[in-house]
């Protein structure tokens, strides 16, 4: 927690010089703000985030009105991190196709951007009880892995078959018994 309270402490004095020398509405001041955001995340006040994640989209907003710019659609996906962590589904989903679109756009199939993205859609789809959706985004997450240099032994990849795993015994408990 420290570590956290500490990062928001730098980042706040780091957007001040920012504002000076680039000014409120520049890119790399929607950066430091989407930082913010992302310290927040892994505080005991994840609702703080959100405020700061949507100060910097519309500081890109106005910088990118194509929306073609990876730290916006990164600042998308961490905003849709922090609306799950508030339970928020409906705004979680928003942000996140928001951020596929742009990556689809910019990115090939199997870019490392897109790993955080479908672990949120996974974690996302976990949560509202849907274990195949979140099973077949957490794949996908495997495979993305996979691409990105990742061996079926690292501790990610195995991160994640362990829950692809759980969520199949959840789905099994699930499934109604026919009997025979």
């Amino acid at each position: 927690m420290g570590q956290h309270a500490e990062a928001v402490r730098n980042y706040r004095k780091a957007v001040q010089i920012n504002i000076s020398v680039y000014g409120e509405d520049h890119p790399s001041t929607a950066y430091i703000y989407n930082n913010i955001g992302a310290a927040y995340s892994e505080t005991e006040h994840p609702e703080k985030a959100i405020p700061e994640h949507e100060h910097a989209l519309k500081i890109y907003e106005a910088a990118y009105p194509d929306k073609l710019n990876l730290d916006f659609a990164l600042t998308h996906a961490d905003l849709a991190s922090a609306y799950l962590l508030e339970g928020n589904g409906d705004k979680t989903m928003e942000h996140l196709n928001e951020a596929f679109g742009i990556y689809q756009k910019m990115l090939p199939e199997n870019a490392h951007q897109l790993i955080y993205p479908y672990c949120t859609l996974a974690n996302l789809m976990t949560a509202l009880g849907n274990y195949k959706n979140a099973i077949t985004s957490y794949s996908q997450t495997i495979w993305l892995l996979l691409e990105n240099g990742y061996t079926e032994d690292s501790s990610a990849v195995q991160e994640f078959a362990v829950k692809i795993n759980d969520l199949q015994q959840m789905q099994n408990n699930h499934e109604p018994d026919i009997g025979v």
